[in-house]
């Protein structure tokens, strides 16, 4: 029987839908691909859409329309800077708040590092499976120091593409030269040979001008600023995402660290992170999908994944087919703002509404299991669509105050769906028999994907990617009347593409 964790507020609903998401599948170029754009684009004037090579569009179930403004002033790439563990100073420190992080009441050593250069964000990173619980703080200009931030370890990175290094989260710990790291699980004389303090200086004092955001009006998503708006080096990232079937669920997180950011600090702690999980922990690209800062802000996160099934690395265990949405900012105790969870609510109803599940519904996932991970491999467990990090992985996140508003997350996000759809949600489920979907038949190759029960080797089951690049104008109904003229157009890949392997052999 799958697992239902208990969620306060939150209860399962008799029928709930249940649907498998650990799926996931590729397509690769090929020259029927590349023939059919031209059919494409010729349907596409048939039913009034513009083309437009700045626009995105998207067939199945995570359609959608972004047209985006393609003038920006560049790349700006953060700084980053790693030493050795070692190389800080021991410093003994009295202060009661050690007392919240676990540890005896009275005076404990903890590292200081001063660097001339000023950094604003922070990390620790390691080799291997080490779990390290830290705090960090940093010094004032005035000499006074913050509070101490919780920095819990990242979730395990995207499969088969990170480097072996594991860390903690990078936290935005404001502006300075001065920071101590205070931890559990490590004596500080006595520190691991690869523990290294990784110091990240976002480069907000280079934004200028307005940031480029995303439209897409049409389909009524909430604006969004570009990666190109927040100055992504796209160096930095792979060149070839990972591609899930389908979108069918959403994690909240937040991302920790200081809530004491400015609007013009805000895109530096994105670029911050995004070189982080990219580079340092070999990621190649932020692991969030979008970010939101206390403003009301989204940031684009990782590339393509907002209008595409994009596997992210947000949630180990539950990263495929979910889109993770992280607040940015320690939500342990400070209650997140309005303009955030109004934000979050309106991104995860748009991307309900594009990709077919119910902001309100159910599904079974299932476990892939990783040591940060509640669940064991395999294990069957019922959620609802919109759900928190910590209700599948062995952390805090988003935090309690941010956990509290998951219900005001829903409600908005369903609110968001309806304004959309116009209509009740229908089960589309197609094993009514069972009520969970199962993959389609196959062995990984065009036409249809093993999936995993877990286990499999994935492969393209209507997936969008021969889908032409285009903007439009269109409501959400003619939205779903294109999608099936798209749907027609994979049909005709698929075909194209099986004879041309005919004839190749």
């Amino acid at each position: 029987m799958p697992i239902t964790p208990h969620l306060p507020g939150f209860l399962p609903m008799p029928g709930a839908s249940r649907r498998r998401i650990n799926r996931r599948s590729s397509l690769r170029p090929s020259l029927a691909l590349t023939s059919i754009t031209g059919i494409a684009l010729a349907t596409a004037a048939t039913f009034g859409i513009a083309h437009s090579p700045s626009g995105l569009f998207a067939s199945g179930d995570d359609a959608a329309v972004l047209v985006v403004d393609d003038n920006g002033s560049g790349p700006i790439t953060a700084a980053i800077e790693s030493t050795s563990f070692d190389a800080g100073d021991n410093i003994v420190v009295d202060d009661p708040a050690i007392v919240t992080q676990g540890e005896a009441p009275g005076p404990k050593a903890v590292k200081e590092f001063y660097r001339e250069e000023p950094f604003d964000m922070f990390a620790l990173n390691w080799s291997g499976d080490k779990e390290i619980a830290a705090f960090f703080r940093s010094e004032r200009p005035d000499g006074t120091w913050t509070e101490w931030f919780d920095a819990e370890p990242v979730d395990q990175g995207p499969r088969g593409v990170n480097n072996g290094r594991n860390g903690t989260e990078p936290v935005f710990v404001e502006k300075t030269n001065r920071i101590q790291v205070s931890t559990a699980g490590v004596d500080m004389t006595e520190a691991p040979a690869d523990l290294e303090a990784t110091f990240i200086d976002g480069k907000a004092a280079q934004d200028s001008g307005p940031a480029i955001e995303l439209t897409a009006d049409s389909d009524g998503i909430t604006r969004v600023v570009s990666r190109a708006g927040w100055g992504a080096d796209e160096s930095l990232r792979c060149s070839s995402p990972t591609y899930n079937d389908e979108v069918n669920a959403i994690t909240i997180h937040h991302t920790a660290g200081s809530n004491n950011y400015t609007r013009a600090e805000a895109a530096g702690v994105v670029r911050g992170t995004y070189q982080y999980h990219a580079q340092r922990l070999g990621w190649c690209d932020i692991g969030y999908h979008a970010l939101v800062d206390k403003f009301g802000t989204i940031y684009e996160g990782r590339y393509g994944g907002l209008n595409r099934a994009v596997e992210g690395a947000h949630a180990g265990g539950f990263n495929e087919n979910t889109m993770g949405i992280s607040m940015m900012g320690d939500y342990s105790t400070v209650r997140p703002s309005d303009a955030t969870i109004r934000s979050v609510g309106e991104l995860a109803g748009w991307k309900a509404r594009v990709s077919g599940f119910d902001p309100l519904g159910y599904d079974t996932h299932y476990s892939e299991g990783t040591s940060y991970s509640k669940y064991p491999y395999g294990a069957a467990v019922t959620l609802p669509n919109i759900f928190a990090h910590r209700d599948v992985g062995n952390t805090v996140c988003p935090g309690d105050a941010g956990y509290a508003r998951m219900d005001d997350i829903r409600g908005i996000a369903k609110q968001k769906y309806d304004s959309l759809s116009g209509t009740t949600v229908t089960d589309t489920n197609p094993n009514p028999d069972t009520g969970v979907r199962r993959p389609s038949p196959g062995t990984g190759g065009i036409g249809g994907g093993s999936g995993r029960n877990p286990g499999g080797t994935g492969g393209y089951d209507g997936d969008a990617s021969g889908s032409s690049m285009l903007g439009s104008s269109k409501g959400a109904g003619d939205v779903d009347r294109i999608i099936n003229h798209a749907n027609d157009l994979i049909d005709a890949i698929k075909t194209i593409d099986n004879a041309t392997k005919e004839l190749r052999n």
